[in-house]
């Protein structure tokens, strides 16, 4: 079975809406591959205190996700997203196939 890591704009955007958009991502991998395993990548908690840079903080929780993961899904307007951006970069650096625009323009 195939994992996928999902990656999505989450800035600006409330937990709901991003959990949201996990589920359209999630229910078009099973209608275009069947069974999928998703690699949880949602980060529910806080960096530490002394943390100087929380996107880089998350980003980098987020590459530790996607290396658990045999393809990268790349959803919504990540296109315009910084972190999708470098993580659609790790991937392909490392070998993890991406796909593009999963099942949205």
């Amino acid at each position: 079975m195939t994992t996928f890591f999902i990656s999505q704009p989450m800035n600006g955007k409330t937990d709901e809406e991003i959990k949201a958009d996990r589920s359209k991502c999630q229910a078009w991998l099973l209608k275009a591959f069947g069974t999928v395993t998703i690699v949880d990548s949602f980060i529910a908690e806080d960096p530490p205190k002394d943390c100087k840079n929380i996107g880089a903080w998350y980003l980098g929780e987020s590459i530790k996700a996607l290396a658990r993961a045999d393809v990268l899904v790349l959803w919504g307007d990540w296109i315009n997203a910084r972190g999708c951006l470098i993580e659609r970069e790790v991937a392909i650096k490392y070998g993890i196939p991406v796909i593009e625009n999963g099942g949205e323009g």
